[in-house]
């Protein structure tokens, strides 16, 4: 089995699902989403309103969660009300976003990638990048500051109307 770095179709879902957190429009893509997670047609997105529904694919190094806004008013769900809250990725399982490297990462290569214009390295084993897209990208570094343990992505600010996927609906054909 090839590092998950090597594999193009599963770099193209960790962007794209990157991309699509706290997104709006997007309910055309959750079945296929939902099938890449490998969870049974039909129930990603649930058909019920929750606050926050979590969804894991162990086996590819994602974890997500879907957030419904209208959780706690809405007896049934419209799919296009889904919005993915954020994603966590397993760098050992799944490449990483951004083209961030899970082995040979560090806080000074992570910052000059995700924020080039910041010129203060922070010190400690968590560190969070806030993209000018107002996305939040915390990165949790190996013991030694070499390496990246864990990353989770999510958006600050609410929801925004994403662009329209535009190509194939799979990611890499």
């Amino acid at each position: 089995m090839s590092a998950p770095s090597e594999r193009p179709e599963a770099r193209a879902w960790s962007d794209r699902l990157a991309g699509l957190v706290w997104c709006t429009g997007i309910a055309d893509q959750l079945p296929e989403i939902g099938a890449w997670l490998g969870q049974p047609a039909g129930t990603f997105p649930p058909s019920r309103p929750e606050r926050f529904a979590p969804y894991a694919a162990p086996e590819r190094g994602v974890a997500l969660r879907l957030h419904y806004p209208f959780w706690d008013r809405a007896t049934t769900c419209d799919p296009d009300q889904w919005l993915i809250a954020d994603v966590t990725f397993d760098p050992l399982r799944a490449p990483l976003p951004f083209d961030l490297e899970a082995e040979g990462e560090t806080v000074e290569s992570a910052t000059v990638k995700l924020d080039p214009d910041r010129d203060d390295f922070p010190a400690t084993r968590t560190s969070t990048f806030y993209l000018d897209d107002d996305r939040a990208v915390t990165i949790v570094f190996l013991e030694g500051g070499r390496g990246i343990e864990t990353l989770r992505v999510t958006r600050l600010y609410g929801a925004v109307r994403c662009p329209p996927r535009s190509g194939s609906a799979v990611p890499g054909r």
